[in-house]
């Protein structure tokens, strides 16, 4: 149990996983039992993010892998000191949708970038900043393709092949560290996911 007065949450999982969906129900919910609550995605939350967001979103040629750690690490390291950080010290508790474990299964286990290489640059760009809780909402490939038919971003247009990987790297990061990590299964319906994350939150001791 943490008890203390704010946390940092994050939520992760593959394309269509209903993360922004999620954040924003525990957003509500924290706000309307009296919480000062921020929710932010990443990359964004910044005019940096924003263009970074942008420019990787719709982009329609291939984008080198090192070039994608560097521009959501450029926009990481702009949110963790203008956004996060400062929220923190304000005893605000933020809700990010994405942080560093996107980085390390997208970009390590899914580009094949080497762990330690994904590892220093997530160190340079938060110098080590946890989150108390990471939501992983687990969906499979199929069902991802069921919920994203039209107007595919970059990444969603990625073979089966990618996204399997993307969800092996996820399983296997929960299972390295239980005691942050808290998994559910995107098959569930939204509310029922709701409720086992508030749930989830509630056991924190948040005071």
């Amino acid at each position: 149990m943490v008890n203390k007065e704010n946390l940092f949450i994050t939520f992760e999982g593959g394309e269509g996983a209903g993360k922004s969906t999620q954040a924003k129900l525990l957003e509500e919910y924290l706000k309307g039992i009296g919480k000062q609550t921020l929710l932010i995605r990443e990359p964004g939350a910044t005019n940096m993010g924003e263009k970074i967001r942008k420019i990787i979103s719709e982009n329609e040629e291939t984008i080198e892998p090192l070039t994608e750690l560097f521009l959501f690490s450029a926009a990481r390291k702009e949110l963790v000191e203008k956004v996060i950080q400062p929220a923190l010290a304000q005893n605000i508790t933020v809700i990010c949708d994405r942080y560093i474990d996107s980085t390390i299964a997208y970009q390590h286990f899914g580009r094949n970038i080497e762990l330690q290489t994904v590892l220093s640059v997530i160190k340079l760009t938060t110098l080590n900043l946890l989150p108390d809780l990471t939501i992983l909402l687990d969906i499979n490939y199929k069902e991802m393709i069921k919920r994203k038919t039209n107007n595919l971003d970059y990444f969603e247009r990625e073979e089966e092949e990618f996204h399997k990987k993307i969800q092996n790297g996820y399983n296997k990061l929960a299972k390295q560290e239980p005691q942050r990590w808290k998994v559910f299964s995107a098959n569930s319906t939204e509310m029922e996911i709701s409720e086992k994350i508030i749930e989830t939150v509630n056991q924190m001791g948040i005071t």
